[in-house]
């Protein structure tokens, strides 16, 4: 068992951190690109099906975009 002046600073340095990561900037989101959540969305698809066609139809509807809307994002991002 931890002594408590240990547990004490154990404690204190999980705080630090949990606040540390607070004050951390969100991460921005360019308007034209695709959100992180739609790029994570898209790798589990095409790691899931890597064997398969996957159509540009289903990707775009995947992160409910046009076909035309997820060709753009993807030129602006040089997807």
């Amino acid at each position: 068992m931890a002594e408590p002046l240990e547990a004490k600073t154990q404690l204190i340095d999980l705080f630090d951190s949990l606040f540390a990561r607070l004050h951390q900037p969100a991460p921005q989101v360019i308007a034209g690109w695709l959100t992180p959540l739609q790029l994570q969305r898209l790798r589990d698809l095409m790691e899931a099906h890597l064997a398969e066609k996957i159509v540009l139809e289903e990707l775009a509807a995947l992160v409910n975009l046009d076909r035309f809307r997820f060709q753009a994002a993807c030129d602006l991002m040089r997807l």
